[in-house]
């Protein structure tokens, strides 16, 4: 395979500040393999395809709804009457609309879980909407289109919006339209809401792995094959990504922004921060 091209955010939002765009295809023709800085979630209208992935390919059709992450190598091929709006997202934003989505599952299982299963699998976990449920958003997803023409700093916010009322609805309707193939990621999911909730308290494997009824091994390793990551690692990351939240967004000093977080030692957070990041809280706070 060919270096896939690579499309830059820059190719489609008209100016920096800008964090949401639309880009609607319509009897959209196959594609080569391809990968964008930005976050692409995809609503297919009608018609359908075959979706490739370095490893892996599957079908999408009418009401298929699935997120495609920065770097993540994709093609289309086969394509019959293929409609569909790619809803585009600055990466960067994504840690707000966690904040705004604080505690849905669906959310988590759309966003995280799903596009990372999809790089290792072939998405069987996808969310899918019937007609009424397109019906419902079909109308947003115009008026976001017809905002985002417009660069004003008042159609940003309108778009943030309504980006957020198509986001919870879909969330919405993943969670209460369980199947036998998502309900044990709607599970992480919410158990992964409830560690995003509750950064600053202790929390144990053996209380993560009670809260769904498995067994610690069982649930360490259902928990690595959704997440990719280990229980323990993965809310370590959790605690660090709501710090470096913080550093950007409060006036909090470190050591309260570490204590918020879950860390007891301000020292052990500020060496861990500037592992990870490969610079200080200060530093990072500074130069953002």
């Amino acid at each position: 395979m060919k270096n896939p091209k690579r499309e830059l955010a820059h190719f489609y939002f008209q100016v920096p500040d800008q964090t949401i765009q639309t880009h609607r295809q319509i009897n959209q023709e196959d594609r080569s393999f391809h990968k964008h800085d930005f976050i692409e979630l995809v609503i297919v209208l009608s018609g359908k395809g075959i979706h490739n992935t370095k490893d892996n390919q599957y079908t999408v059709q009418n009401g298929d709804v699935f997120v495609i992450l920065p770097g993540f190598e994709h093609s289309l091929e086969q394509t019959v009457n293929l409609h569909l709006v790619n809803i585009l997202i600055r990466y960067e934003y994504i840690q707000h609309l966690r904040r705004e989505f604080m505690g849905s599952a669906g959310f988590f299982a759309l966003f995280q879980f799903e596009p990372s299963i999809g790089i290792r699998s072939s998405f069987h976990n996808r969310l899918r909407i019937d007609s009424n449920q397109l019906n419902i958003i079909i109308p947003w997803i115009n008026l976001l289109e017809k905002i985002c023409t417009v660069v004003t700093p008042t159609n940003f916010n309108k778009a943030k919006g309504l980006l957020q009322l198509i986001i919870a609805t879909l969330c919405e309707h993943y969670e209460t339209s369980p199947t036998s193939t998502n309900q044990g990621l709607l599970e992480i999911a919410d158990l992964i809401s409830f560690m995003d909730q509750n950064l600053n308290t202790t929390i144990r494997l053996s209380d993560l792995a009670k809260k769904v009824s498995m067994s610690e091994r069982t649930f360490s390793r259902t928990f690595l094959k959704i997440t990719g990551h280990s229980p323990i690692d993965y809310l370590l990351k959790m605690r660090l990504h709501r710090a470096a939240f913080l550093l950007v967004n409060s006036a909090k000093s470190c050591l309260e922004i570490a204590y918020e977080v879950g860390f007891l030692d301000g020292n052990y957070f500020t060496r861990l921060f500037t592992k990870t990041n490969g610079i200080s809280p200060q530093k990072y706070r500074k130069n953002n």
